[in-house]
């Protein structure tokens, strides 16, 4: 079942759409020029590290194709975790995995993917398939 809930209640509720955050928060009360600190995941997370704020452990992070060699010492062995473009767009690209055992790893959805998958996917993250400029 889908329960559809009106933009107004959600309003109401405190709860912002994306439009309205960009328009009626970020644009408004931050600079253009440090708009580029937020772009990039990565940055935002070592600024907000800098200034104490939690965020979730960053295991490691991938910039090269060469990299992906290495990915398996990267990621944690027994636990979920997310990986995410550092430019990504409207959430395209993150990979939420769950859980993990001997005979893959295991998305949000339930679906079970191979390492091999793994790696192609973090491949098309480094080829700019989710970027926001390619």
């Amino acid at each position: 079942m889908i329960s559809l809930v009106s933009p107004f209640k959600l309003r109401k509720l405190g709860i912002l759409g994306m439009n309205a955050r960009n328009i009626d928060y970020i644009s408004r009360y931050n600079e253009r020029k440090l708009y580029p600190l937020v772009d990039n995941k990565l940055q935002t997370k070592t600024l907000a590290q800098a200034h104490g704020l939690k965020s979730p452990e960053l295991f490691g992070y991938v910039e090269y194709q060469a990299q992906i060699r290495g990915l398996k010492t990267i990621l944690p062995s027994n636990e979920g975790f997310v990986l995410k473009p550092a430019q990504g767009s409207g959430g395209k690209g993150i990979l939420i995995i769950q859980k993990q055992d001997d005979s893959g790893y295991y998305k949000a959805s339930g679906e079970r993917m191979g390492f091999h998958e793994l790696k192609r996917h973090v491949s098309n993250i480094l080829s700019g398939l989710y970027s926001l400029g390619g």
